[in-house]
């Protein structure tokens, strides 16, 4: 009796040594991985700050009617956040507002409000550029010589 006891024992604590290594491998793994999390995530706080820092310094720009540098900042932001769609909408609304009569901007205007709306994106200012383009293009607006 006193042997079987003794071996149920021995099994019993070679389980538990077979589980604390198991347990041990583990801990060392997701150690590992929390400690990648960590880093990614302050890496992503800091770009999160230097991306709302060069919103705000492309909204100054706008501003100050410095349309072609607030489209980089716009641009550069949308380029490491491609679904931030104010970022994309001021990148079209700097590009638009920095020469309005540039007639081979509107197609890439005109695409980046399709892709606004498609996402839901929607402010007066879009309603405004379409329809500036629209009049430019159906030759709608009055010509110099006519508003004399």
């Amino acid at each position: 009796m006193q042997d079987l006891a003794d071996l149920r024992n021995r099994s019993l604590l070679k389980m538990i040594d077979m589980t604390d290594s198991r347990i041990g491998r583990i801990n060392t793994v997701y150690g590992a991985l929390l400690d990648e999390q960590r880093k990614k995530t302050i890496d992503r706080v800091y770009r999160e700050e230097d991306l709302a820092g060069r919103m705000k310094v492309g909204m100054k720009l706008v501003s100050e009617r410095k349309y072609g540098q607030a489209r980089n900042e716009f641009l550069s932001v949308a380029y490491q956040e491609p679904d931030n769609m104010s970022a994309r909408f001021y990148a079209a609304y700097s590009l638009f507002c920095e020469n309005r009569l540039d007639r081979s901007r509107y197609g890439a205007i005109l695409k980046e409000i399709a892709f606004l709306r498609t996402n839901g994106f929607d402010r007066s200012e879009i309603a405004e550029m379409e329809a500036f383009i629209d009049a430019e293009r159906n030759g709608l607006r009055e010509s110099p010589e006519a508003a004399r």
